[in-house]
């Protein structure tokens, strides 16, 4: 035993003189690179018949050549080319709305879309071609970046795309949010994609076999910019958008005191297809925002948010719920920190699985007048920099969901103070396409797009809520 024991010593000592022990081991939480990982895919086949009638879409995209995990749900979107029209879907698909559907990946699938011949002259009078105006630029390397509030990093901008889209952005302009971060005060123009539903989920995957976009190596498949419409000029744009429901809820900020571009419009480049969609031009009515036109309709002064200092309730807030929306967050009641009296709305998180936005809503709708200007104000603390997000959701009679508009994500770095955060609502934008708006519902929330400010992923951010007013100022 004791000459096998001086054996193994001296190879070992051989061997280190020789250089031939390896650099590293795996340690115990390490596996061998030689060690396979099992992963069982299923395959989706999706076919279109004729061929070459339309083009398809899958969200998510499958991974590589593996397929999908079992149980993934696949949104199937197909894009008929002009002229074709859905006539039949052939195979285990679901929830089949238009020209998408839905199929569960419990083993290897296949699906054949079949189409059809459209009535010309209704395609035509439904899908119209959109050129651009005479002297519009719309390649992304005519513009140049104008001052406004963007991450660092360098976003590296794809080559020209040569299609204009026929799907046509409808694009509106909202009203204006006054804001201060950074050390400054900012004026910022909300804008809004009305038709946001017209485009396909599959527009907004995660692509990060693609360019990315500053530090955001997983950005979106389609980039949005906002161009000024005189100079061609870009005056903010969107690289990390999730879902088409996003178009909704846009817009751009410049230092208040400087001027905004006159007139405005939009472009969605997708990447992967290069096809540019552009939208109509829309004014900036500076002047006519609620922040410096008093509204011309009836009075109402009173605050119409409920329980407003979060000072009522039993073991929550009466007149509030919370929303973890597919987070980690904890959302609480804090009796810590207040601005006025003993109670304040604290969201706190750190990680997303589908960069939701966590935080607290207003429970029951609150009734609104048709063409009066209301102002949404909140007021926001933080211990450390946290990004801030408020919204408004508007609702039809029956409490149907219209159309939300934001504030976007806006990071605050003043810590250890109150801020006062407004956003303005004038129901004249939203009259021409949403004559039957009755309601809203008001949203204080905790952005986590890390990625666009800088902060490490998983980060654990929070922050506090006190004092909510919704009036006619």
């Amino acid at each position: 035993m004791r000459s096998i024991l001086l054996a193994i010593v001296v190879s070992l000592i051989l061997a280190l003189a020789l250089g031939c022990i390896p650099e590293e081991f795996p340690t115990a939480d390490q596996s061998p690179a030689d060690t396979p990982t099992a992963l069982v895919a299923r395959q989706l086949d999706v076919r279109i018949d004729p061929q070459d009638a339309a083009t398809i879409l899958l969200n998510p995209a499958p991974v590589g050549k593996g397929g999908y995990l079992r149980g993934v749900i696949v949104t199937i979107d197909i894009l008929p080319q002009e002229g074709w029209e859905i006539d039949e879907w052939v195979g285990p698909v679901f929830s089949v709305i238009g020209n998408n559907a839905k199929i569960e990946m419990v083993s290897s699938r296949n699906v054949v879309v079949k189409l059809k011949r459209a009535d010309t002259g209704r395609v035509a009078k439904q899908r119209p071609t959109i050129r651009p105006p005479e002297g519009e630029p719309i390649s992304p390397s005519s513009t140049v970046p104008a001052k406004a509030l963007k991450p660092t990093g360098t976003r590296r901008t794809s080559a020209p795309s040569t299609t204009i889209s026929d799907r046509k952005l409808q694009l509106v302009f909202i009203g204006t949010n006054k804001y201060a971060a950074a050390g400054k005060q900012w004026m910022r123009y909300e804008l809004s994609v009305s038709n946001w539903e017209r485009f396909p989920v599959a527009l907004f995957e995660p692509s990060p076999d693609l360019p990315p976009c500053g530090f955001n190596t997983n950005s979106s498949r389609t980039w949005l910019d906002i161009l000024d419409a005189k100079t061609g000029n870009r005056l903010y744009g969107y690289c990390g958008i999730s879902s088409p429901k996003e178009l909704g809820s846009i817009g751009f900020a410049v230092e208040e005191g400087v001027p905004p571009p006159d007139t405005v419009y939009v472009t969605l480049l997708d990447r992967r297809s290069n096809v540019t969609y552009r939208s109509n031009r829309v004014a900036i009515t500076v002047g006519k925002s609620p922040a410096t036109t008093p509204s011309t309709g009836p009075r109402i002064s009173e605050n119409l948010a409920p329980n407003p200092s979060f000072e009522r309730g039993v073991r929550a807030p009466s007149g509030w719920s919370s929303e973890v929306r597919g987070t980690d967050a904890i959302l609480e009641w804090d009796e810590r920190i207040t601005r006025w009296g003993n109670r304040s709305l604290k969201v706190t998180a750190g990680r997303s699985v589908n960069q939701g936005l966590p935080g607290w809503e207003t429970a029951e709708a609150i009734p609104i007048e048709p063409g009066e200007v209301y102002e949404f104000s909140v007021w926001a603390y933080i211990e450390d920099k946290a990004i801030f997000w408020m919204d408004i959701d508007i609702l039809d009679s029956a409490g149907r969901s219209l159309i939300r508009t934001s504030s976007g994500s806006i990071l605050l770095d003043q810590t250890g103070e109150w801020l006062q955060m407004t956003k303005a609502l004038d129901t004249n934008h939203f009259k021409g396409s949403y004559p039957d708006m009755a309601a809203v519902k008001l949203g204080l929330r905790l952005s986590l797009l890390y990625e666009h400010f800088g902060i490490p992923k998983g980060t654990v951010t929070s922050i506090y809520y006190d004092d909510v007013t919704f009036s006619v100022p």
